[in-house]
């Protein structure tokens, strides 16, 4: 070993030696076998950063849940964690009912309620996402028509015709019988259990009506609010739709003082028959319209969100056409009248009513006594009593008949 220069040099022989063994194939002396492709894979030590292929996870996002008959969806690829070189769509009530485009656009020509599977694939593997009841494919025929009350005294209808939209997973809009305005259930979102973090965001959505019988047209609605704080600020915005909630127009926007109906409460509050407030909207501009709906958006406050909201009586309120109102009755009257005792209410039904409801209320419009709550009865005639049991005070009274909704 020569040191002239650096002590830790090698001599020539001594190189050639070195030279030879790290460049050995030899399985048993060779170190050049410790960094060949299968020792490493072997070893797990392998180029953590070479390239590796990975199966992608599904996710899609959809250009609007909610659409006319014969309109369109189209549906985008959001998968990450692999490139996606193949798709397979399953579009439930859509044509093509199947796809295996990346982002297609699909036709709905049937109303209802639709769920989509989207998986996307490559060489590594496949992933799969369904996502459930998210399109709503409504009717170019309104649901309902003329003048409406609805103050969600059946379940079933409720569940049925209203559209119940949460969009940051929280509390949401649930029907209530523990509180009303009028008759015996609501609509609430508990917004006193939000905590400070999350800022809740949901809509409530209507069935859709046909204005172009009513004259001079208002929507008129029922709503409780407090806050806890000064401070809060939860709004309620209300929106109404042309083309079966493809797109909205904001009609009235109420936050602050516009929306409390009562002092701060800082325990869960529900609320005493006074602390209600009547809202209205003009509908004046779209009065020949017939395929309408609206939409109750709540957005609690940020970084302080109120007490809970209640809504209640939502009404399409106006002059409607006698032939609208007497489509499903014949005949309909009280008698005697007036009467000291007993009362008789007289009807005939032309064709079936699904949800008949027959209420007596005060000059001042409050309900006093429901003498048909929400009942289906066949085509026939009909005698129902009002009888003295029921406690009415000397008077006048309307007695409000709906039948599916037509008042």
């Amino acid at each position: 070993m020569s040191y002239n220069s650096c002590q830790n040099m090698f001599s020539a022989g001594q190189k050639v030696r070195m030279d030879a063994t790290l460049n050995s194939t030899s399985t048993s002396t060779g170190l050049r076998q410790l960094s060949v492709a299968s020792n490493l894979t072997f070893t797990g030590i392998n180029d953590p950063y070479g390239p590796v292929v990975c199966a992608p996870i599904a996710d899609f996002t959809y250009s609007n849940p909610m659409i006319c008959v014969g309109s369109t969806v189209t549906y985008t690829d959001n998968s990450y964690n692999g490139v996606v070189t193949s798709q397979s769509w399953t579009l439930n009530g859509g044509t093509p009912a199947t796809s295996t485009a990346i982002n297609p656009t699909i036709t709905y020509n049937t109303p209802g309620v639709y769920s989509t599977t989207y998986q996307p694939s490559n060489s590594a593997g496949s992933g799969s996402k369904t996502k459930t009841n998210i399109i709503t494919i409504s009717s170019l025929t309104a649901s309902y028509s003329g003048t409406i009350i609805d103050g969600f005294e059946n379940a079933t209808q409720f569940t049925n015709d209203w559209i119940v939209v949460d969009h940051t997973g929280g509390q949401k809009f649930q029907r209530t019988t523990a509180v009303a305005a009028t008759g015996s259930a609501a609509v609430e979102i508990r917004n006193f259990l939000t905590n400070s973090t999350t800022r809740l965001k949901d809509d409530l959505i209507s069935p859709s009506y046909d204005l172009s019988n009513v004259t001079n047209p208002q929507l008129k609605f029922k709503v409780a609010h407090a806050s806890k704080t000064s401070a809060d600020n939860d709004r309620l915005f209300i929106w109404w739709s042309l083309d079966c909630g493809e797109t909205w127009s904001l009609k009235l926007p109420l936050s602050g003082n516009s929306l409390r109906t009562t002092t701060n409460k800082t325990t869960m509050w529900v609320p005493t028959a006074s602390e209600w407030a009547e809202k209205t909207v003009d509908l004046s501009t779209i009065t020949n319209e017939t395929n309408v709906r609206f939409k109750f958006s709540f957005e609690s406050g940020s970084p302080s969100s109120g007490n809970n909201l209640y809504l209640d009586d939502i009404n399409i309120d106006g002059i409607t056409s006698v032939k609208d109102i007497y489509d499903n009755i014949g005949s309909f009257s009280v008698f005697p009248n007036p009467t000291s005792k007993t009362a008789n209410i007289s009807f005939n039904l032309i064709k079936e009513v699904k949800n008949l409801s027959i209420t007596v209320r005060d000059l001042l419009g409050k309900e006093v006594t429901r003498v048909v709550n929400g009942q289906s009865f066949l085509p026939g005639k009909y005698t129902l009593s009002i009888d003295q049991n029921q406690q009415l005070n000397s008077g006048v009274y309307f007695v409000v008949f709906n039948a599916d909704n037509n008042v």
